[in-house]
């Protein structure tokens, strides 16, 4: 990628963004979680059992993905954060 400086920091900003939205979805499904899993685990045995059984429902699956596409938008923000020092003339 041979991206300008100011196209770097545009590609930080809108992964920014990205990031912020997911964490706010992620944080509407856990208002709405502890009440659901409770309902689940009512019918477990386990709660790893209720765990299991939370992961497929609509926001078990949810949650599931917005946690490694946070992480993925976190990764890809440090390596253009890192890329963007470096086309600066900074290594830190």
């Amino acid at each position: 990628m041979n991206l300008t400086p100011r196209q770097l920091q545009d590609a930080i900003n809108t992964i920014s963004d990205e990031y912020f939205e997911a964490c706010q979805e992620m944080a509407n499904i856990a208002e709405r979680s502890g009440v659901a899993w409770m309902e689940v685990r009512k019918t477990c045995k386990t709660n790893a059992e209720a765990d299991q059984i939370w992961h497929t429902t609509a926001d078990g699956r949810r949650e599931q993905y917005l946690k490694w596409y946070i992480k993925g938008l976190e990764k890809k923000r440090n390596a253009l954060t890192l890329e963007h020092r470096m086309a600066q003339g900074n290594t830190w």
